[in-house]
């Protein structure tokens, strides 16, 4: 068992870099490295997802880099998940098990209202009780940096990520495909969008329609709690793992990893059907119009995915709207002309 109990110097610079993420997906792959530091135990980690119907794993370990992640079904971590949630319910940071000299620790990370994080230690040898308060400590830290982090992530109103974590998980799927390594996927239950296969990533911009209306009417009161409705669905009917923006307004962006166009026409039509048959309070109808797009390796800047998207969105609502609209598709049919970026801004159309 390895543990410096003098000053730990590369201790203190992986802590220092941690406190230089900006990502809590970062953070926690971070502080693998400096479990690392303090033990010589083989170390996973784990979130666990809490969605509409059930629940949803993504794990990473020692055996991984840093940018891949491994998908594995619940069913196979029932003890894990015990676990966990006894050391949940007991406000205890670590737990510990021992069977055949094997010394097993689940350490709780962070606890929100979408997921809950935890590590997983086995080793040959039981920590000391200095290990033991060290990790604690250094977890205690960090899940006061991880909490203000998710405070500058999330748009206040409706719990979605905001604007400004856009651009960064972009360049995520960038680098995802630049890289030489595949990531393993499995899923549990009916939910088999990704298969083994390279998935493709998609960006569709949502646009509710007629939401002027709906403030000029009933007020900003109640167009915000349409907002937060249309949030919640979004929830329910996207997986934990998609990603979910509101960028102002009534105007949401979504990222998803499918393994074909259609697939992803469907999800979006979807999604749009359930807005539609939704009885919102007070109102006969609300519906969405969707543009989306193809992420790939060509876009050198993310306003480019999100024009050609837009592009897309704003033909669905100049033709009628409470529609989805692909930009290759209507690229191809020449209903819309390529999309040019001239600055590195790009502002959508007021509608």
């Amino acid at each position: 068992m390895k543990f410096v109990t003098d000053i730990n110097l590369p201790l203190f610079e992986e802590l220092d870099h941690l406190f230089l993420l900006k990502s809590v997906d970062l953070v926690e792959l971070k502080l693998i490295d400096i479990l690392k530091l303090l033990t010589q135990a083989t170390i996973k980690h784990y979130k666990i997802y809490y969605q509409y119907g059930g629940f949803d794993l993504q794990s990473s370990s020692t055996e991984l880099t840093s940018n891949d992640t491994v998908l594995v079904p619940l069913k196979k971590l029932p003890d894990l998940i015990q676990t966990a949630k006894e050391t949940l319910n007991d406000n205890n940071r670590v737990s510990h098990t021992a069977e055949d000299g094997s010394h097993r620790y689940i350490i709780l990370n962070n606890h929100s209202s979408q997921y809950s994080s935890f590590f997983e230690l086995q080793t040959n040898q039981e920590l000391t009780t200095l290990q033991r308060n060290g990790i604690k400590y250094i977890f205690s830290i960090v899940s006061s940096y991880v909490e203000v982090l998710e405070d500058s992530q999330y748009d206040n109103l409706t719990g979605l990520l905001n604007r400004n974590t856009f651009d960064e998980n972009l360049f995520k799927i960038h680098s995802f495909y630049q890289s030489d390594k595949s990531i393993q996927r499995s899923f549990s239950g009916d939910d088999q969008r990704n298969s083994s296969d390279m998935p493709m990533f998609f960006l569709g911009i949502v646009d509710i329609d007629h939401f002027k209306q709906v403030n000029d009417t009933l007020g900003h009161v109640y167009g915000d709690e349409v907002l937060l409705l249309l949030a919640r669905l979004m929830r329910n009917e996207f997986r934990a793992r998609d990603l979910l923006f509101r960028f102002g307004g009534e105007e949401f962006v979504i990222i998803i990893s499918v393994n074909s166009p259609q697939m992803a026409h469907q999800i979006l039509e979807r999604f749009r059907q359930a807005v539609e048959n939704y009885p919102f309070p007070q109102l006969e109808k609300i519906t969405v119009s969707i543009g989306y797009a193809v992420v790939d390796n060509s876009y050198q800047m993310p306003v480019e995915v999100i024009d050609k998207a837009d592009k897309a969105l704003y033909y669905a609502k100049e033709n009628g709207r409470n529609q989805i609209r692909s930009y290759e598709n209507l690229l191809a049919e020449s209903k819309v002309s390529a999309s040019v970026i001239k600055s590195e801004v790009v502002y959508f159309d007021e509608r």
